[in-house]
C-alpha cells in the first residue's frame, strides 16, 4: 500500500501545481481556484471518485502544461481515492501560496 500512496503523491505533485497555476493563469481568481478545490474535496468526500477524476482530464486538457489521463496511470477507486487525497492536500498547500 506505501508503494501506492507514494506513486500517487508523486503523480499529484507533478499534476497539481502546472494545472492550478495554469487555471490562475487563464482567469486571474483565486476564487475560481478555490471552487475548483471546494469542488473536488466534495466528489471525493461523496466517494464519487470517477466523477471527479473526470474533472480534473476535462480541465487538464485546458492547460496545455498539462496531460492528464487518469485511466493511463490509475487503476481502480483505490488509486483514485488515493491520488485525490493527495491532490487535495497538494491543492491546499497551492492555495496557501496564492492567498500570500
Amino acid at each position: 500500500m506505501n508503494e501506492t500512496v507514494n506513486r500517487m503523491n508523486a503523480l499529484s505533485g507533478a499534476f497539481a501545481a502546472p494545472l492550478m497555476d495554469g487555471i490562475y493563469s487563464l482567469c486571474q481568481d483565486r476564487k475560481v481556484l478555490s471552487d475548483i478545490h471546494v469542488l473536488i474535496r466534495t466528489l471525493w468526500e461523496k466517494r464519487q471518485y470517477e466523477e471527479a477524476m473526470r474533472l480534473l482530464s476535462i480541465l487538464s486538457r485546458l492547460i496545455p502544461e498539462t496531460v492528464f489521463s487518469p485511466s493511463e496511470q490509475i487503476a481502480g477507486k483505490d488509486e483514485s481515492s488515493i491520488f485525490l487525497e493527495q491532490f487535495l492536500a497538494d491543492c491546499e498547500e497551492i492555495l496557501a501560496e496564492y492567498a500570500t
